[in-house]
């Protein structure tokens, strides 16, 4: 029979077609147990699979990380994608301005900690940040969820039953100020609460913040603070400069200058001489002598200070009557502007003492901390204070080149100022800074209170008395601010100044 009678198949026979039974193995590779690869490589190239057990040991294994080194959301190159339309629906209804601030405030906190993996680090700066604005933070504040019971709940049940914030209802009716936070908080409580060690956690903390108040403003949650969120994102950009200056002043201290001066008149660095402790770590001399001293005060006077300083000082150096006495009824001082060592001194210094560091000039003004107790006053002294007529000092101090750079504009210092009776002035030890956009507000002292309780009730709240905790927070702020005279004609809690050079305290603020 001719093959070309027989009918041609549906499928052509230039195909090739699979057998049903599976005789032959496609590729023997893919047919290797997981388990026996690690057993074939260990027989027979034992040298690589040394290499390969050491290499896995020095990387630690993948799965029992936790997470470690994956994105957190907080990277300077991570943004937040374009919303799609289902979740930008889901955004209005949230965030509908139809819904009380607090309710829109408190699903924000749930979502931000829900899109973003915040390692505990971090996450005592979050937590840390919202007690400060008045959020209450603690555990299960939802009530708390079983294994058993998130099997059937959604993903939004689950967020709502672990949630560890809350706002008071009594705190609702406080005033509401996202900048003022964030300068009170970075201005004064993160230094002294978190002490960082350096630029990284400032970093850090102030990346935190930041990417937090984005939140806010991608998702639409309170547009009606939008301008005041967007200030406190300035802040802190500025705060992410301005606290690692501080932190280097405190650590290295006063300067060359201004150390010598307290050696020679028995000041803060006379016991600190013959030592080397860690304050004076950073700077090239920690044993600065008394021959030294004089050295450097000599050349520094001679070379950076006016005719008229520097021809008294070389009169009374010539009498032995170099005094000093302290100014008195301030805290330190606010830097106005700062001068590098012009030419004329770089060449006074270079002909007559290059191995001396130049110094330039550093401008300032008498500052008062609001935050502290005021000045024992009579009731005259006090009329004249309040009115204006407070003494006022402007200073002149001395600071070495490569110490320059931790000055700047608005940084207030609290430290003892003393005067020379050449003219010329010196700061001593250096207790605390404040960055340039310092507030004083009353957050500090509420951070930590907590709700009375009725005793001679059996620990419950009579009935009719849900607003004395209001009024209690409300009094223990007015007494606050009247220990400052800042306290209108009504009694009731003053504005703050918009102007926070002045320093004035600001009502209990929630952010």
């Amino acid at each position: 029979m001719d093959n070309s009678d027989i009918p041609r198949s549906t499928i052509s026979g230039d195909l090739p077609i699979r057998s049903a039974s599976r005789t032959q193995k496609e590729d023997p590779e893919k047919e290797l147990d997981e388990t026996q690869g690690p057993r074939l490589l260990r027989l027979l190239a034992p040298s690589l699979w040394l290499r390969c057990k050491r290499r896995r040991r020095e990387i630690g294994d993948p799965k029992a990380s936790g997470g470690v080194g994956k994105p957190t959301g907080f990277e300077e190159w991570s943004a937040d994608g374009p919303l799609t339309p289902d979740e930008y629906q889901e955004d209005c209804g949230l965030y509908d301005s139809r819904r009380s601030f607090v309710d829109r405030l408190e699903e924000a906190f749930m979502r931000f900690e829900r899109k973003r993996r915040i390692e505990p680090a971090r996450g005592n700066i979050f937590h840390k940040y919202l007690q400060y604005g008045g959020i209450s933070v603690g555990p299960n504040f939802g009530g708390g969820v079983s294994p058993q019971d998130m099997k059937m709940m959604t993903g939004d049940e689950i967020m709502h039953a672990r949630t560890q914030t809350l706002i008071e209802k009594e705190r609702e009716g406080l005033h509401i100020s996202f900048d003022k936070v964030v300068r009170g908080f970075f201005g004064t409580y993160y230094l002294r609460y978190f002490n960082p060690e350096g630029i990284e956690d400032i970093e850090l903390a102030t990346s935190t913040i930041r990417n937090f108040l984005t939140f806010l403003l991608f998702h639409d949650v309170c547009p009606e603070y939008k301008d005041d969120v967007l200030q406190a994102r300035k802040i802190c950009t500025i705060a992410n400069m301005e606290l690692w200056k501080n932190l280097q002043l405190i650590r290295k201290g006063p300067g060359g200058f201004n150390k010598a001066c307290s050696v020679l008149f028995a000041g803060h660095s006379l016991d600190k001489k013959n030592e080397k402790s860690s304050i004076w770590d950073e700077i090239d001399d920690p044993s600065m002598t008394t021959e030294k001293a004089q050295e450097i005060i000599k050349y520094c006077i001679a070379g950076a200070g006016s005719h008229e300083v520097a021809s008294s000082f070389m009169q009374h150096v010539a009498t032995k009557n170099v005094l000093v006495e302290s100014v008195e009824d301030i805290d330190g001082f606010e830097i106005l502007c700062v001068s590098e060592p012009g030419d004329d001194v770089l060449a006074f210094y270079q002909e007559f003492a290059a191995h001396l560091t130049p110094v330039g000039t550093v401008k300032a003004k008498s500052f008062r901390d609001p935050g502290k107790p005021q000045t024992d006053l009579s009731p005259e002294e006090r009329w004249d204070w309040d009115h204006g007529k407070a003494p006022s000092y402007e200073f002149v101090f001395f600071i070495e080149r490569d110490h320059l750079k931790l000055f700047y504009p608005g940084l207030r210092v609290v430290a003892p100022v003393w005067k020379m009776n050449c003219g010329a002035y010196y700061f001593d030890q250096v207790y605390s800074t404040f960055p340039s956009f310092n507030a004083i507000i009353a957050n500090d002292m509420m951070l930590g209170w907590k709700k009375p309780r009725d005793l001679t009730n059996g620990g419950q709240r009579p009935k009719g008395q849900e607003g004395e905790i209001n009024k209690g927070i409300h009094d223990a702020v007015k007494i606050a601010l009247e220990s400052t005279g800042q306290e209108n004609d009504e009694g009731k809690c003053s504005k703050v100044n918009e102007d926070v050079s002045d320093g004035e305290y600001d009502t209990a603020e929630t952010s």
